[in-house]
């Protein structure tokens, strides 16, 4: 069986609604169809605030992709000051967090994208800057606006088979302090943090800036490759999981 890849859904208020309830459960479909043609069985986890429900629903699975959306909620990593952030969800945030740690209690593989990076980072004590404009490209999503640099022999690096790579960008929040366990392995051209991983410890956690789930849908080898090497990880984790349950 293919391995099934849970992926936290945002909260979207649709403002065309006008009969029903206009807060929808909602994950674009370019991440369905990157983990597809990944080889995994995609399944949308509904936002909820339940800890011991989101637990239950992680045992069904074998990863966990985080996907991209609002701003974290500052208060999550201790910010002083003013915040430029804009719209934030704290029911997303902590729903993102509580998956985070299923995941490392049951040791499932975690792919981060985006606010998914984001969210690892705070999850595990890291901090985040609060605003860089500049990373907010103003050319269509699915063309790269930017160049990053990989660490050799890094997760990402070895996934995509390359040392630098052109990717797209539209975020204004970044890592500032990394959090302990984690190390940095991929850098934009002004030294900000592009992605992140935790490779020596179980489960593997990866996060990554920008969005390959929009250039995969372009075809782009780079971006189809880091899906494949997440779906195989879980694939190996379910195949793990089978051979414990069989002694």
């Amino acid at each position: 069986m293919r391995p099934i890849i849970g992926i936290a859904a945002n909260l979207l208020v649709d403002k065309c609604e006008r009969v029903k309830n206009p807060v929808k459960h909602a994950v674009e479909q370019d991440y369905i169809r990157a983990v597809e043609q990944a080889g995994g069985i995609p399944v949308v986890i509904p936002v909820q605030a339940d800890r011991q429900a989101v637990l239950d629903i992680a045992r069904h699975l074998d990863g966990i992709l985080l996907i991209g959306g609002s701003d974290i909620n500052p208060v999550l990593y201790r910010h002083r000051g003013p915040h430029a952030a804009g719209q934030v969800y704290p029911l997303v945030d902590q729903f993102y967090l509580d998956l985070i740690q299923a995941a490392d209690a049951l040791k499932l593989p975690v792919f981060g994208i985006c606010k998914g990076l984001q969210a690892l980072n705070v999850a595990f004590g890291g901090t985040l800057h609060q605003d860089l404009p500049a990373h907010v490209q103003d050319r269509p999503m699915m063309q790269p606006s930017h160049r990053v640099t990989l660490k050799e022999g890094s997760l990402v690096g070895n996934a995509v088979d390359a040392s630098v790579l052109e990717v797209n960008s539209f975020h204004h929040q970044a890592v500032k302090d990394l959090a302990p366990g984690f190390e940095a392995v991929a850098f934009g051209e002004d030294g900000v943090i592009e992605a992140l991983e935790r490779q020596d410890q179980d489960p593997v956690m990866v996060g990554v800036q920008w969005h390959p789930e929009i250039l995969a849908k372009q075809r782009d080898e780079a971006s189809r490759r880091l899906f494949e090497a997440f779906v195989r990880r879980c694939g190996n984790r379910r195949q793990d999981a089978s051979d414990l349950s069989e002694m």
